[in-house]
C-alpha cells in the first residue's frame, strides 16, 4: 500500500483534531510520523469509563429490543429504528476500541512509506 501524502495530511488532522478529546490507547505522533501506545494508566481513566458505557448502552438497547423481537410487547416502529440506530453505532464504535487495542497488543508502531 502506498501512503500518500494526503492520507499523511489526514492523519496529522486527526492528531489536531482528537488532542482535545480525552487521551486514547493509540494516537499519532506528527512530528515523528508513528502511532504512539499509551500504556493502560490513570491517563486512560476516562477512556476506560467511556467503553463500558459503551458495553452498558448496548445492553440496554438489546434488552429494550428483546420483548419486540420476541413479540411479547409491541413497540413503535420509529422506537424500533431508534434503538437499532443506537445499537448499531455503539457496536461500532465498542468494535473499533476493541481492534485498535488488538493492533496495540501486536506491536505494530509505524506506517510503512
Amino acid at each position: 500500500m502506498i501512503i500518500t501524502p494526503l492520507m499523511w495530511k489526514s492523519l496529522d488532522r486527526f492528531s489536531h483534531y482528537f488532542n482535545h478529546f480525552w487521551k486514547n490507547p493509540i494516537e499519532w505522533d506528527v512530528k515523528r510520523k508513528m502511532l504512539v501506545f499509551t500504556p493502560i494508566s490513570r491517563k486512560l481513566k476516562i477512556w476506560m469509563v467511556s467503553i463500558v458505557l459503551t458495553i452498558i448502552l448496548n445492553a440496554t438497547s438489546l434488552l429494550m429490543l428483546m420483548p419486540e423481537i420476541l413479540g411479547f410487547t409491541d413497540v413503535h416502529f420509529a422506537n424500533v429504528v431508534l434503538y437499532l440506530v443506537w445499537l448499531g453505532a455503539t457496536s461500532s464504535t465498542l468494535t473499533l476500541e476493541i481492534l485498535q487495542e488488538k493492533v496495540r497488543l501486536q506491536g505494530s508502531t509505524a506506517l510503512p512509506g
